[in-house]
């Protein structure tokens, strides 16, 4: 087996010294904040409580939702490169499976600092989480779910580079190692892997599908919040994630291919403008339906629904955050047309395709701020005062800390593994798996799904209160954790099954 390794791995200049430490302000800065806020409560933010002149769900949400809307974008496309063997994007499948790891990192502190008692809130959930409430297929499918499938993902794809680190000259071995778990290189433990790989990614577009799709129906299912009850909330919601996602990949890649080429790395044609094309044209169509989709929403709310609905739209469009609306869908436009401009003429700029996949982020932060904030100071139908929100320094301060810590993530994994999955040529003979060996293995990975099978079954039955009042404690303890056991075992199962090497 050959294989040729990243120029950098395992050296850290002056440059990645004084960058890293850079960011380290931001992110004290935000650990300050938080920790301000947690010793003098929600009053040191913007929020208030509706109905008084507030809005009780501020930046943090609207940047928790952003962020794992780049977490489906990225696992989501990391997926469909392996389910249709899309060549061209295989060199980013590793960017996209990091950024959906690490933004699903950063929206844990967005959520938890929108908690006045977040210790509660993490102690109080998994006890009597209730399966009926949207919230737990958020906090569930949607945070758990979304994590462990492309930590596990993630893990998989990178054990062959792993073992090749292991291999050469580089420190931090013992990390390379403990990755690989004991792959050999062997032509059967790839074979597998690719078998694995493409069932894996099977069941991941339609799970992380039906987890986004239950953050819009968290706010979908609000019948007395106009501009929330709706019944495309939940495929808005899937398509805006894939924007955000496809156009963070575009623009992370056109970074790293800029870096490659600075550092003249091994790896410096690897993401080829094939790879940014195909991106770019997926984000067009994707920025394409969901002007429909709001088309058609600002249609429905202005023309056939109740007052209070049309005092929202009003407000939105023409009212206090129309300035707001309008750069969005100026942003929306603008990328649009750059993308597909560049498609019907057959001539691709990087720099262009950056700049609309910068730009699409910046109006998908800017659209979750108008799915969140005016229907909760405009959107009630009692006769209460019109509200106001407006962000403080420490909510800045703590979603911004967020981006330099994810930022700093990259930084920290660019230099100590290969971020472009490696060209390897030839494989080692396999070892003949003995009759015994492959009963085994299957009887592992059949027994670990089944159990995991059953602990989400019995966790969920029992969170949602079957055979008791809803009102009541569950009969099983903790049975929002047992869910959550038997959907990461169910998830691990595949690793299961490639991990299992009987010879």
């Amino acid at each position: 087996m050959n294989c040729v390794l990243p120029k950098k791995i395992g050296k850290f200049s002056r440059h990645w010294l004084i960058l890293s430490l850079i960011l380290l302000i931001p992110i004290g800065n935000g650990v300050f904040a938080y920790l301000i806020q947690l010793h003098e409560g929600l009053i040191s933010a913007g929020m208030r409580t509706i109905g008084i002149g507030g809005a009780a769900w501020g930046l943090n949400i609207c940047y928790y939702i952003y962020f794992a809307g780049l977490t489906f974008g990225g696992i989501t496309t990391a997926a469909l490169a392996r389910l249709l063997n899309i060549e061209e994007l295989k060199p980013i499948t590793r960017l996209a499976e990091l950024l959906a790891v690490f933004s699903l990192f950063m929206a844990a502190p967005c959520l938890l600092s929108d908690l006045g008692r977040p210790i509660d809130g993490a102690l109080f959930f998994p006890q009597y989480g209730e399966a009926r409430s949207p919230f737990f297929g958020t906090f569930t499918m949607a945070a758990i779910g979304y994590f462990f499938v492309s930590l596990v993902y993630l893990w998989l794809a990178g054990r062959e580079d792993a073992y090749h680190c292991s291999q050469a000259n580089l420190p931090f071995k013992w990390f390379y190692k403990l990755w690989a778990f004991g792959y050999r290189g062997t032509q059967e433990e790839s074979e597998c892997h690719h078998k694995v790989s493409f069932w894996l990614a099977f069941i991941i577009v339609p799970l992380l599908v039906t987890a986004t799709s239950s953050l819009g129906v968290v706010f979908g299912i609000q019948v007395g919040r106009p501009g929330w009850f709706d019944a495309l909330q939940a495929p808005e919601f899937v398509v805006l994630a894939g924007i955000s996602g496809v156009g963070a990949l575009i623009f992370l890649s056109v970074i790293l291919r800029a870096l490659l080429y600075a550092e003249d790395d091994p790896y410096k044609d690897a993401i080829s403008q094939k790879s940014l094309r195909w991106l770019s044209n997926l984000l067009w169509i994707l920025i394409l339906i969901y002007l429909y989709f709001m088309v058609v929403d600002l249609l429905t709310s202005v023309y056939t629904s109740e007052k209070i609905e049309k005092i929202v739209t009003t407000e939105t469009i023409f009212g206090v955050y129309s300035h707001i609306f309008w750069t969005m869908i100026g942003l929306f436009v603008l990328s649009f047309l750059i993308l597909f401009i560049q498609f019907v003429l057959k001539h691709y700029k990087t720099a262009l395709m950056a700049a609309a996949g910068f730009m699409v982020n910046i109006a998908a932060v800017l659209k979750r701020f108008l799915i969140v904030i005016p229907s909760q100071t405009y959107g009630t139908y009692l006769p209460y005062i019109h509200g106001h929100y407006s962000p403080t320094w420490g909510e800045y301060s703590i979603v911004t800390a967020a981006f330099a810590a994810e930022l700093l993530l990259f930084l920290i994994f660019l230099k100590i593994f290969p971020i472009i999955p490696l060209k390897i040529t030839g494989t080692r003979p396999s070892s003949p798996i003995k009759p015994w060996g492959k009963t085994l293995r299957t009887a592992l990975f059949a027994g670990t799904l089944s159990f995991g099978i059953t602990l989400a079954v019995l966790g969920f039955l029992a969170s949602a209160r079957i055979g008791i009042k809803p009102y009541m404690d569950p009969i099983v303890p903790w049975s929002p954790v047992i869910f959550i056991i038997g959907v990461m075992l169910s998830l691990y199962s595949p690793a299961i099954y490639e991990i299992s090497h009987f010879t």
